[in-house]
Protein backbone atom coordinates (compact mmCIF):
# COMPACT_ATOMS: atom_id res chain seq x y z
CA UNK A 1 0.00 0.00 0.00
CA UNK A 2 1.64 3.29 -1.03
CA UNK A 3 1.30 6.73 0.65
CA UNK A 4 -1.03 7.77 -2.47
CA UNK A 5 -3.06 4.77 -1.48
CA UNK A 6 -3.74 6.22 1.68
CA UNK A 7 -5.74 8.67 0.93
CA UNK A 8 -7.87 10.68 3.39
CA UNK A 9 -6.13 10.10 6.30
CA UNK A 10 -4.63 13.14 7.99
CA UNK A 11 -1.14 11.30 8.93
CA UNK A 12 1.88 12.21 9.06
CA UNK A 13 4.91 10.54 7.34
CA UNK A 14 6.24 8.22 10.49
CA UNK A 15 3.07 7.18 11.55
CA UNK A 16 2.32 6.16 8.00
CA UNK A 17 5.62 4.09 8.28
CA UNK A 18 4.93 2.50 11.32
CA UNK A 19 1.35 1.55 10.62
CA UNK A 20 2.73 0.06 6.90
CA UNK A 21 5.22 -1.93 9.29
CA UNK A 22 2.35 -2.90 11.84
CA UNK A 23 0.51 -4.37 9.50
CA UNK A 24 2.84 -6.52 7.59
CA UNK A 25 3.82 -7.96 10.90
CA UNK A 26 0.61 -8.10 12.83
CA UNK A 27 -2.07 -10.77 12.75
CA UNK A 28 -5.51 -9.00 12.51
CA UNK A 29 -6.52 -11.43 15.73
CA UNK A 30 -4.10 -9.57 17.94
CA UNK A 31 -5.77 -6.11 16.93
CA UNK A 32 -9.38 -7.41 17.16
CA UNK A 33 -10.54 -6.51 20.54
CA UNK A 34 -9.97 -2.57 19.60
CA UNK A 35 -11.94 -2.62 16.64
CA UNK A 36 -15.27 -5.06 18.00
CA UNK A 37 -18.28 -3.63 18.78
CA UNK A 38 -19.54 -4.52 22.32
CA UNK A 39 -23.12 -4.18 21.50
CA UNK A 40 -22.85 -6.74 18.04
CA UNK A 41 -19.32 -8.26 18.65
CA UNK A 42 -18.90 -7.61 15.07
CA UNK A 43 -16.09 -5.06 13.25
CA UNK A 44 -16.94 -1.41 14.22
CA UNK A 45 -18.47 -0.35 11.15
CA UNK A 46 -18.58 3.50 10.93
CA UNK A 47 -17.35 3.74 14.24
CA UNK A 48 -18.42 6.41 16.86
CA UNK A 49 -16.98 7.37 20.15
CA UNK A 50 -19.15 9.10 22.84
CA UNK A 51 -17.08 11.73 23.92
CA UNK A 52 -17.63 11.67 27.82
CA UNK A 53 -15.60 7.94 28.34
CA UNK A 54 -14.14 7.59 24.23
CA UNK A 55 -15.67 3.85 23.94
CA UNK A 56 -16.39 2.89 20.38
CA UNK A 57 -19.12 0.89 18.92
CA UNK A 58 -21.17 0.63 15.74
CA UNK A 59 -23.47 3.75 14.92
CA UNK A 60 -26.56 1.97 14.15
CA UNK A 61 -25.75 -0.32 17.42
CA UNK A 62 -25.11 2.95 19.64
CA UNK A 63 -28.39 4.47 18.10
CA UNK A 64 -30.65 1.54 18.60
CA UNK A 65 -29.22 1.26 21.87
CA UNK A 66 -30.15 5.04 23.21
CA UNK A 67 -33.71 4.39 21.73
CA UNK A 68 -34.33 1.63 23.92
CA UNK A 69 -33.05 2.57 27.02
CA UNK A 70 -34.22 4.50 29.79
CA UNK A 71 -30.71 6.15 31.07
CA UNK A 72 -28.46 7.44 28.26
CA UNK A 73 -25.46 5.26 29.91
CA UNK A 74 -22.09 3.94 28.35
CA UNK A 75 -23.36 0.08 27.41
CA UNK A 76 -19.22 -0.25 28.91
CA UNK A 77 -18.51 1.49 31.96
CA UNK A 78 -22.09 3.21 32.17
CA UNK A 79 -20.67 6.49 32.03
CA UNK A 80 -23.99 9.33 31.38
CA UNK A 81 -23.17 10.37 28.11
CA UNK A 82 -26.19 13.03 28.43
CA UNK A 83 -28.88 14.01 30.15
CA UNK A 84 -31.66 14.90 27.77
CA UNK A 85 -29.88 14.53 24.19
CA UNK A 86 -26.89 12.04 23.71
CA UNK A 87 -26.78 12.11 20.32
CA UNK A 88 -24.73 15.16 20.42
CA UNK A 89 -22.40 13.81 22.37
CA UNK A 90 -21.55 10.63 19.58
CA UNK A 91 -18.16 11.23 17.22
CA UNK A 92 -17.79 9.40 14.04
CA UNK A 93 -14.19 8.59 13.59
CA UNK A 94 -13.41 8.15 10.00
CA UNK A 95 -9.47 6.79 10.28
CA UNK A 96 -10.45 4.55 12.63
CA UNK A 97 -12.97 3.05 9.90
CA UNK A 98 -10.46 3.49 7.22
CA UNK A 99 -8.28 1.66 9.13
CA UNK A 100 -10.30 -1.03 9.82
CA UNK A 101 -11.49 -1.86 6.29
CA UNK A 102 -8.05 -1.77 5.51
CA UNK A 103 -6.94 -4.21 7.85
CA UNK A 104 -10.23 -6.81 7.38
CA UNK A 105 -10.51 -8.46 4.50
CA UNK A 106 -13.23 -8.82 2.83
CA UNK A 107 -14.91 -6.26 5.13
CA UNK A 108 -15.62 -3.35 2.95
CA UNK A 109 -16.97 -5.26 0.17
CA UNK A 110 -19.25 -7.71 2.82
CA UNK A 111 -20.17 -4.24 4.05
CA UNK A 112 -21.32 -3.29 0.56
CA UNK A 113 -23.26 -6.15 -0.14
CA UNK A 114 -24.88 -6.12 2.87
CA UNK A 115 -25.86 -2.03 2.39
CA UNK A 116 -26.84 -2.78 -1.62
CA UNK A 117 -29.36 -5.67 -0.13
CA UNK A 118 -30.57 -3.64 2.93
CA UNK A 119 -31.79 -0.38 0.77
CA UNK A 120 -32.77 -2.77 -2.76
CA UNK A 121 -35.61 -4.89 0.11
CA UNK A 122 -36.87 -0.87 1.27
CA UNK A 123 -36.88 -0.16 -2.40
CA UNK A 124 -34.50 2.79 -1.98
CA UNK A 125 -30.91 3.80 -3.27
CA UNK A 126 -28.00 3.24 -0.74
CA UNK A 127 -27.21 6.76 -0.51
CA UNK A 128 -23.29 6.54 -0.35
CA UNK A 129 -23.42 4.34 -3.91
CA UNK A 130 -21.85 6.96 -6.02
CA UNK A 131 -19.62 8.97 -2.92
CA UNK A 132 -16.29 8.08 -4.07
CA UNK A 133 -14.24 9.73 -0.84
CA UNK A 134 -16.89 7.55 1.24
CA UNK A 135 -14.30 4.92 3.15
CA UNK A 136 -16.25 2.67 2.06
CA UNK A 137 -16.24 2.94 -1.68
CA UNK A 138 -12.32 4.18 -1.41
CA UNK A 139 -11.40 0.65 0.05
CA UNK A 140 -13.06 -1.35 -2.29
CA UNK A 141 -11.44 0.92 -5.50
CA UNK A 142 -8.22 0.49 -3.83
CA UNK A 143 -8.46 -3.28 -3.47
CA UNK A 144 -9.75 -3.91 -6.90
CA UNK A 145 -7.37 -1.05 -8.61
CA UNK A 146 -4.00 -2.10 -6.99
CA UNK A 147 -1.80 -3.08 -9.45
CA UNK A 148 1.34 -1.40 -8.67
CA UNK A 149 4.70 -3.66 -8.38
CA UNK A 150 6.96 -2.89 -5.68
CA UNK A 151 9.66 -0.63 -8.25
CA UNK A 152 6.88 1.62 -8.90
CA UNK A 153 5.51 2.15 -5.24
CA UNK A 154 9.25 2.21 -3.98
CA UNK A 155 9.54 4.67 -6.90
CA UNK A 156 6.84 6.90 -5.47
CA UNK A 157 7.63 7.04 -2.01
CA UNK A 158 11.14 8.78 -3.50
CA UNK A 159 9.53 11.33 -4.40
CA UNK A 160 9.77 14.88 -2.61
CA UNK A 161 7.01 15.59 0.07
CA UNK A 162 5.90 18.54 -1.32
CA UNK A 163 4.90 16.38 -4.80
CA UNK A 164 2.67 14.09 -3.10
CA UNK A 165 -1.13 15.35 -2.55
CA UNK A 166 -2.52 15.29 0.50
CA UNK A 167 -6.14 14.76 0.71
CA UNK A 168 -8.02 14.54 4.06
CA UNK A 169 -11.25 12.85 5.03
CA UNK A 170 -11.61 14.34 8.21
CA UNK A 171 -10.18 17.88 8.39
CA UNK A 172 -11.69 18.93 11.68
CA UNK A 173 -8.94 20.31 13.33
CA UNK A 174 -8.37 23.21 15.38
CA UNK A 175 -5.22 25.04 17.60
CA UNK A 176 -5.88 26.65 20.64
CA UNK A 177 -4.10 28.08 23.54
CA UNK A 178 -4.59 26.55 27.02
CA UNK A 179 -3.10 29.95 29.49
CA UNK A 180 -3.24 29.70 33.06
CA UNK A 181 -5.36 32.33 35.42
CA UNK A 182 -4.09 34.05 37.85
CA UNK A 183 -5.59 34.19 40.94
CA UNK A 184 -7.06 37.28 41.80
CA UNK A 185 -5.94 39.20 45.26
CA UNK A 186 -3.21 38.06 47.81
CA UNK A 187 -5.24 35.17 48.88
CA UNK A 188 -3.57 32.07 50.39
CA UNK A 189 -3.87 29.06 47.62
CA UNK A 190 -5.58 25.86 48.87
CA UNK A 191 -3.24 22.63 49.34
CA UNK A 192 -5.08 20.95 46.21
CA UNK A 193 -4.04 24.14 43.65
CA UNK A 194 -0.26 23.71 44.65
CA UNK A 195 0.17 22.30 41.09
CA UNK A 196 -1.89 24.44 39.46
CA UNK A 197 0.86 26.30 36.92
CA UNK A 198 1.30 27.40 33.68
CA UNK A 199 1.70 25.05 31.14
CA UNK A 200 5.45 24.44 29.80
CA UNK A 201 3.08 23.43 26.31
CA UNK A 202 0.19 25.76 26.10
CA UNK A 203 -0.45 25.09 22.30
CA UNK A 204 -2.14 22.16 21.07
CA UNK A 205 -3.83 21.13 17.77
CA UNK A 206 -6.29 18.87 18.47
CA UNK A 207 -10.26 17.56 17.20
CA UNK A 208 -12.55 20.72 17.07
CA UNK A 209 -14.97 17.76 18.35
CA UNK A 210 -13.18 17.68 21.79
CA UNK A 211 -15.27 18.69 24.97
CA UNK A 212 -14.43 20.84 28.15
CA UNK A 213 -14.74 17.98 30.34
CA UNK A 214 -12.43 16.32 28.00
CA UNK A 215 -9.84 19.31 28.48
CA UNK A 216 -10.32 19.57 32.27
CA UNK A 217 -8.99 15.63 32.48
CA UNK A 218 -6.19 16.72 29.84
CA UNK A 219 -5.15 19.74 32.50
CA UNK A 220 -5.35 17.00 35.69
CA UNK A 221 -2.92 14.66 33.95
CA UNK A 222 -0.51 17.29 32.65
CA UNK A 223 -0.58 18.97 35.94
CA UNK A 224 -0.85 15.86 38.39
CA UNK A 225 -3.62 17.05 40.33
CA UNK A 226 -6.15 14.88 41.85
CA UNK A 227 -8.86 13.48 40.12
CA UNK A 228 -11.60 15.16 42.24
CA UNK A 229 -10.37 18.42 41.67
CA UNK A 230 -12.55 20.82 39.70
CA UNK A 231 -11.19 23.36 36.93
CA UNK A 232 -12.89 26.07 35.55
CA UNK A 233 -12.17 26.71 31.60
CA UNK A 234 -13.26 30.40 30.46
CA UNK A 235 -13.37 31.96 26.90
CA UNK A 236 -13.37 35.55 26.58
CA UNK A 237 -14.22 35.72 30.47
CA UNK A 238 -17.12 33.42 30.00
CA UNK A 239 -17.26 30.00 31.85
CA UNK A 240 -17.65 27.10 29.77
CA UNK A 241 -20.11 24.12 30.41
CA UNK A 242 -18.19 20.37 30.51
CA UNK A 243 -20.52 19.43 26.74
CA UNK A 244 -19.39 22.54 24.77
CA UNK A 245 -17.10 21.78 22.26
CA UNK A 246 -13.95 23.55 20.47
CA UNK A 247 -16.09 23.92 17.86
CA UNK A 248 -18.99 25.21 19.42
CA UNK A 249 -16.56 27.28 21.68
CA UNK A 250 -14.70 28.80 18.75
CA UNK A 251 -18.39 29.91 16.68
CA UNK A 252 -20.35 31.26 19.51
CA UNK A 253 -17.94 32.59 21.76
CA UNK A 254 -14.37 33.54 20.12
CA UNK A 255 -16.42 34.16 17.05
CA UNK A 256 -13.40 33.75 14.68
CA UNK A 257 -12.06 36.44 15.76
CA UNK A 258 -8.15 36.45 14.35
CA UNK A 259 -5.67 34.58 16.22
CA UNK A 260 -5.68 30.77 18.19
CA UNK A 261 -8.31 30.15 19.85
CA UNK A 262 -7.20 31.02 23.92
CA UNK A 263 -9.02 29.49 26.96
CA UNK A 264 -8.28 30.12 30.45
CA UNK A 265 -8.26 27.83 33.07
CA UNK A 266 -7.84 27.86 36.97
CA UNK A 267 -8.77 26.16 39.89
CA UNK A 268 -12.97 25.73 40.65
CA UNK A 269 -14.04 28.86 42.66
CA UNK A 270 -17.19 28.00 44.64
CA UNK A 271 -19.53 31.37 44.79
CA UNK A 272 -20.34 31.66 48.59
Amino acid sequence: MTQKQMKGINIDENLFLSFRAMSSSLKIKELNENFICIICNGYLIRPVAITECLHYFCRSCIVKYLETTSEYKCPFCETLIHETNPWDMLREDKKLEYIIYKLVPGLAQNEKKRRKLFYSRKGMEDPDENDTDSNLNLCIQEAAGSTKNDKEEQKESEQPQDCQKQVFLDSSQIGLCLNYMEPEGKEKKDKSDSNFRRLEKPYLRTSSHITVAQLKKFLRKKLTCSSSLDIDIFCNGELMGRHHTLEFIYMTRWRYKEGVLTLDYRPKVELS
